[in-house]
């Protein structure tokens, strides 16, 4: 069975900051926040799938689990 993950961050919040280094820095908190909730739930199969929140407390992102096209 052929899966992927997907990543999906919304960069806009203003938790990402003004500058480059800010966005980086706050993207790789998300990051984090979001591979931990994935393993807390053991989201490792088709339609599993968790969310995380900026250090502003909203939900940011999105990781899902979906089956992989052949191409």
């Amino acid at each position: 069975r052929l899966m992927k993950a997907i990543i999906e961050i919304e960069l806009g919040n203003d938790a990402f900051g003004n500058n480059d280094a800010e966005r980086l820095f706050e993207m790789s908190n998300v990051l984090e926040r979001l591979v931990d909730n994935a393993g807390r739930i053991m989201a490792v199969d088709v339609g599993d799938f968790t969310t995380a929140q900026d250090a502003n407390g909203n939900t940011v992102a999105r990781l899902e689990i979906v089956e992989n096209e052949i191409r």
